[in-house]
């Protein structure tokens, strides 16, 4: 036998062969890795959208190492049953042993090392798209918190310098320290406000009348405050819808007592009245538009 049928020979049925349990265990450890760095992607990044790089590179990992897997291990058998294995002597065995133990830890470092690589860059993208979106919306949001600080009680505002947030930032304010009444307005990643909402508290012992009178009063007035800023909106209704549907205030007034109450106008407006009152829970009614 020729040195290169030996060197083929230990390759085949000594070097791959005992690499087969570390591949194997490899394409379940680098599935792992992969959800563990796409998780890291959504939950400390936050993303946007699939990585289908990602993806690929994970794919392309599992498919050569099942290829090498199928590969040696058929050969292994197959080829048994067709010539004669060669025998180690002590200095050949020691070598091998060499060889296995460099390529096991290079079945097991070249996967996380590739992947590693390939989602870095993501990582800083994704970061540096949820930065410029924060400083966005920003400005709309201060401009919000200064309007509404200047005519309510409290506010509170979802800070864009602190946090990076997916579905919007909410501005809420308060006309008083009971905070039954107040707006809360959602400002988008773009700037422009998506959502308006209303809440303002009844008083189940005065009429309707009376209640629908200082709900209007107390719309018009919040939404006053939300024109003040001069924040873009979505769309214009967002903006000039400052008092709630004829409809529902006729239903409202027309009742012999007060009872839950919906109503939807246009898919733009949604208002509900609940009239269940606890100890933490007074009635009222609110106006989503959006």
């Amino acid at each position: 036998m020729t040195e290169k049928e030996a060197k083929k020979q230990i390759s085949k049925y000594y070097i791959r062969p005992a690499l087969l349990r570390r591949t194997m265990f490899m394409m379940i450890a680098v599935s792992f890795y992969w959800v563990f760095l796409e998780m890291i992607d959504d939950l400390a990044f936050d993303g946007a959208g699939f990585f289908s790089a990602g993806l690929y590179c994970y794919l392309g990992i599992v498919v050569v190492y099942l290829v090498f897997f199928g590969y040696s291990y058929i050969g292994a058998v197959v080829g048994r049953t067709r010539e004669t294995v060669i025998r180690l002597d002590g200095p050949q065995t020691e070598l091998v042993q060499k060889k296995i133990r460099r390529y096991r830890t290079w079945i097991v470092l070249a996967p996380f090392i590739l992947m590693t690589l390939v989602y870095v860059p993501r990582y800083i993208y994704d970061r540096a798209q949820t930065d410029a979106k924060r400083q966005t919306a920003a400005p709309s949001v201060y401009a919000l918190q200064e309007a509404f600080e200047s005519g309510c009680e409290d506010v509170y505002i979802d800070d864009p310098a602190e946090e990076y947030n997916e579905y919007g930032y909410d501005v809420s304010a308060y006309t008083d320290e009971s905070w039954t009444s107040y707006i809360r307005v959602t400002v988008g990643n773009d700037g422009i406000i998506d959502d308006v909402y209303y809440s303002v508290d009844i008083d189940t012992g005065e009429s309707q009348e009376t209640n629908i009178e200082k709900a209007q009063e107390v719309i018009s007035y919040l939404n006053g405050l939300l024109n003040s800023a001069g924040v873009e909106a979505a769309d214009e209704a967002l903006l000039e819808i400052d008092t709630l549907p004829a409809t529902f205030v006729s239903v409202f007034c027309s009742g012999d007592g007060y009872r839950d109450l919906s109503y939807n106008e246009e898919e733009h407006v949604f208002v509900y009245f609940s009239a269940e009152e606890t100890t933490y829970l007074t009635p009222y009614i609110s106006m989503s538009v959006d």
